[in-house]
């Protein structure tokens, strides 16, 4: 897991496997805080974001990685804004969602391709 924090608003990443095992596929989620004055929080990591004048910091967890199961929250904003989430073109599906409708949480976006 990563994680970094600038003026120009707060970003939170991490990097992982999309299910348990090493033939898992990998993925990658950037949280992205609103300009000036949002703030991510992660529930594994005290570290906090969009500090004036704090540099990018880097985490490596190693084995004592955090396992997230279907549904635990990984974090939230103090401020909304978005999540970019990169996944491999061959091994996800995705459910498109028109543009500008809300996303909840639990509703699917998309599955694993086995």
């Amino acid at each position: 897991m990563s994680r970094t924090g600038a003026r120009a608003g707060a970003r939170a990443g991490g990097t992982g496997r999309a299910a348990a095992g090493a033939a898992a596929p990998p993925i990658a989620l950037v949280a992205v805080g609103a300009t000036m004055v949002g703030s991510v929080r992660l529930r594994f990591d005290e570290q906090r974001t969009n500090r004036a004048g704090a540099r990018p910091r880097r985490r490596d967890f190693g084995p004592r990685a955090p396992f997230f199961a279907r549904g635990q929250e990984w974090g939230h904003f103090e401020f909304g804004s978005t999540i970019v989430m990169l996944l491999p073109p061959d091994r996800f599906t995705l459910d498109a969602k028109p543009s500008g409708r809300p996303l909840r949480m639990g509703r699917v976006i998309g599955r694993r391709i086995p």
